[in-house]
C-alpha cells in the first residue's frame, strides 16, 4: 500500500516518534512525504522528498488535494493543527475527489 504522510519533518520530536511506530508497525507498506529541505530519515519503507521549491508550490496552491489520488491512503500528523479556535476557514482535508 503507497501511504502519503503530511508530517512536519524538521525535527519534530511528536511527529519523528509517530513515523517511527508507523514505519517499524508496517513494514510492508511504503510511506512517502515532501519536506523543504531536511531529510533525516533512513527507514527502507519511508521516502521523503526533499525539494523546498516542490514543497512551496504544493502549500501554496494547496495542490496535496491532487497529490491524495496518488496514493491509497493520507495519514496527516500534528498535534497543534487540531486545536480548537474561531478560524472555520481551515481545511485539513486531503480525501480523494
Amino acid at each position: 500500500m503507497k501511504i502519503y504522510v503530511n508530517a512536519y519533518l524538521e525535527n519534530n520530536l511528536g511527529d519523528d516518534l509517530f513515523i517511527k511506530i508507523l514505519t517499524e508497525r508496517y513494514k510492508k507498506h511504503k510511506f512517502y512525504s515532501i519536506t523543504k529541505g531536511f531529510k533525516n530519515y533512513t527507514k527502507n519503507n519511508f521516502k521523503v522528498y526533499s525539494n523546498k521549491y516542490i514543497f512551496k508550490v504544493l502549500k501554496k496552491f494547496e495542490l496535496e488535494k491532487y497529490l491524495a489520488n496518488k496514493f491509497d491512503l493520507v495519514i496527516t500528523i500534528g498535534g497543534s493543527m487540531y486545536q480548537e479556535n474561531n478560524d472555520n476557514n481551515r481545511d485539513f482535508s486531503l480525501r480523494k475527489k
